[in-house]
């Protein structure tokens, strides 16, 4: 028997044997229980997360349903939902159970975009799977979140949701998984929790994970306050405070590479701990096998009775995402190792100060503001004569211009991957000064060069926009943050000059619809439109941007308005099959059942074997069942798993007909053949539908990127040729 069924056996027989009191029974509804008025309400005696702002609360579940412990058991960590979770082991037992708080912070975009429920039914679970795959203990709660009143505040801030579970010592695997009752969209972490003894040492010299304080500048996570009776127990009065504040621990926290950090461990057993002792950060890469690499050493501070400051300098790592412990060594060469948290490391010293890791979505995608052409030559400006400062600014923007030209002559033999290193070793250079005046130079001086350039001949632009495209692509994955957002910008930007000095305007609308699909995946969604729709008054039958609107506005819940794009593209490219599947899905939810099932039937009767033929047999098998017509709804699927027998969902979709229709044997033995497993759900249909659409920004790309290598050359000799221009060291 495979781990997978042993594991899931056990879950089952868990849930069959635990008491009522500790495990909800049967499977209705799964209704929020009412809040006991036995309960006391939330007494807090001390700082809490709690009393600034709106809270929301959430409430146990009286029932868990089977399609939620498959995903438990089988999902991979990921999902729609960008989801992030810390367990803390609580210092000492509240009655006669150590609780274990669990902090479950859900990024807002990600979870606003795949919601379409005016009042969002939230459920969030966590499951601790003891070693040999037993369930030793859970949380199931469920939260309601108002879209219409919170939605702004959820988008900036996301939800952070406070709960407690009861575990005894041990180590555990806690699988946590928040999802949107109405959307089914979810968000799956598998983190590891050490609980330790309620007295004496903890076990083999270990100390409780490092928390790492959320950022304090601004109003960070909209909190969501479990109500269970364990929740209350563990969160009244709050636990961790430190002075005349409480601590909401990060569930990864962003830290500067090289900068300063604090952390705080609570713990009783550190009352007498020996604050002259060795203390050393250690830094890993995520990953079963991964290695250590970074250190730096810390200075501990007795910051209470029962907590600990940890002080230190952030090593100097790449940007990127880690594991960090600390480890101290005592006298008598006792070690003692904390658990590993996960955090993130950032470049750009202080620009990048006070983050959320749900930050770094928008980061990656762009976040420096947009320049404008016409701006070009006031930032130009700096050039000219003046006083001393403007002096030295313009001398500053001179030398950079100079070695911008330098790299963009790397393009004579086409080598965008040459030109690309160069330009990185000058961008990266600049982001390490730390200075928004150095890289205002920065930016003055590349659009500067560009603008001369464009003005001589506006296919120029071409090079310049892949240049910039691709190392943009560089930066959102080492994840440079103002890089990224200064390559979207300068993308952004040269595209512009490119149509406004005559060229083509197929080519311009290409580049922004290529950077609105970027935004597009960083859920950043009135960003993203915003250059689709600039990309359509380039090119209005673009159909990346028609495409990408359609998606976009149907994800949001605005159903007329993405028909309007999808019927446009349609009109214009009748056989693209993705487009027209959305079109007809959209029409169904609005009600135009003829205009929907026309649309389904000739993709289905286009013989096509691919997801989107599919999916429109299982949309229109069920418009069919819906209609009285199952035995049409029946020889239309059948039909189609003879073509296409490895898509599931239509195996299931049968079952479904066969078992409406009293043929129960016979939806049993397909069912029998649909399998379970996280690779399946991946690669389904409906899974593929939920994907940004990328086909046509692939289209684009490869317009944009021929007829950039066609105009690469020409650019370096024009560079070359210009030497004592605006990027001499002597003009």
């Amino acid at each position: 028997m495979s781990y997978r069924h042993l594991t899931a056996c056990t879950l089952a027989a868990a849930l069959a044997a635990s008491p009522s009191s500790a495990q909800p029974s049967g499977f209705p509804e799964a209704d929020a229980a009412a809040p006991d008025p036995l309960l006391p309400e939330l007494s807090i005696e001390a700082p809490s997360p709690f009393e600034a702002g709106t809270t929301l609360d959430s409430h146990p579940l009286r029932g868990v349903r089977p399609e939620v412990i498959n995903q438990i058991l089988t999902a991979e960590i990921g999902g729609e939902m960008a989801i992030e979770a810390l367990a803390v082991p609580l210092p000492g037992v509240v009655g006669n159970e150590p609780l274990v708080a669990l902090f479950v912070e859900i990024d807002g975009p990600s979870f606003l975009g795949h919601n379409q429920a005016d009042v969002a039914r939230v459920e969030v679970y966590a499951y601790a799977l003891a070693p040999a795959g037993r369930v030793a203990g859970y949380l199931a709660e469920v939260f309601a979140a108002d879209v219409g009143e919170l939605g702004e505040k959820i988008w900036q801030s996301g939800l952070k949701f406070f709960g407690a579970l009861s575990l005894a010592p041990g180590q555990y695997e806690l699988r946590v998984l928040a999802r949107n009752y109405q959307s089914g969209a979810f968000g799956f972490r598998h983190i590891n929790v050490a609980v330790p003894e309620p007295e004496g040492e903890p076990p083999a010299g270990s100390i409780p994970p490092p928390l790492f304080p959320g950022p304090t500048s601004r109003d960070s996570w909209l909190a969501v306050r479990g109500r269970s009776e364990r929740s209350q127990k563990a969160f009244s009065p709050y636990p961790l405070v430190v002075g005349d504040r409480s601590i909401s621990p990060a569930a990864r926290a962003v830290l500067v590479a090289g900068g300063p950090a604090e952390a705080y461990v609570f713990d009783l057993s550190l009352a007498e701990v020996d604050t002259t002792a060795t203390v050393k950060v250690e830094l890993f890469e995520e990953g079963e096998k991964g290695g250590r690499v970074g250190t730096s050493d810390a200075e501990l501070v007795q910051a209470g009775q029962e907590l600990l400051s940890v002080r230190f300098v952030s090593p100097e790592v790449s940007p990127g995402r880690y594991l960090l412990r600390l480890v101290i060594d005592g006298k008598a060469g006792l070690s003692r190792v904390s658990a590993s948290v996960p955090v993130v490391l950032t470049g750009g010293g202080s620009r990048d100060r006070e983050l959320l890791w749900s930050d770094l979505r928008s980061l990656l995608a762009g976040s420096a503001l947009r320049t404008t052409p016409t701006e070009v030559s006031t930032e130009s400006g700096v050039v000219a004569g003046g006083s001393s400062k403007r002096r030295s600014s313009g001398r500053a923007v001179r030398r950079l211009a100079k070695r911008y030209r330098a790299a963009l002559a790397e393009l004579r033999e086409g080598s965008f991957e040459t030109a690309r290193v160069a330009l990185f070793e000058l961008e990266s250079e600049v982001l390490a000064g730390s200075s928004q005046e150095s890289f205002k130079h920065l930016r003055a001086a590349e659009l500067l060069v560009a603008k001369e350039l464009i003005e001589k001949d506006h296919d120029l632009a071409l090079p310049i926009l892949v240049l910039h495209a691709e190392l943009g692509e560089v930066y959102r994955d080492r994840t440079l943050f103002s890089l990224a957002g200064h390559a979207r910008v300068t993308v952004e930007t040269v595209a512009e000059l490119h149509a406004e000095h005559g060229g083509s305007l197929d080519l311009t609308a290409a580049a922004l619809a290529l950077e609105a699909g970027r935004l597009q995946q960083a859920r950043l969604p009135a960003a993203s439109r915003r250059l689709f729709a600039r990309a359509l008054e380039h090119d209005p039958d673009n159909a990346a941007a028609l495409l990408g609107l359609g998606a976009s506005l149907e994800r949001y819940g605005a159903y007329s308005q993405a028909i309007g794009f999808l019927e446009q593209l349609v009109a214009a490219r009748p056989d693209f099959g993705q487009a027209v599947l959305r079109l007809a899905i959209n029409h169904l939810r609005v009600g135009r059942l003829g205009r929907a099932q026309g649309l389904l039937v000739k993709i289905v009767e286009g013989q096509g074997g691919d997801w989107v033929a599919a999916l429109a047999c299982q949309e229109l098998a069920r418009a069919l069942l819906i209609a009285g017509d199952a035995e049409g709804g029946l020889l239309l699927l059948e039909t189609a798993l003879e073509r296409m027998p490895e898509q599931w969902e239509l195996r299931l979709l049968l079952a479904h007909i066969y078992d409406r229709t009293g043929r129960a044997e016979r939806s049993l033995g397909e069912l029998l053949q649909v399998g379970t497993s996280s690779e399946q759900g991946r690669g389904s249909a409906r899974y593929r539908y939920d994907q940004w659409p990328q086909e046509t920004l692939e289209e684009a790309r490869e317009l944009l990127a021929a007829s950039a290598l066609r105009a690469s050359s020409r650019l370096a000799e024009v560079v070359v040729g210009d030497g004592g221009d605006a990027g001499s060291e002597g003009r």
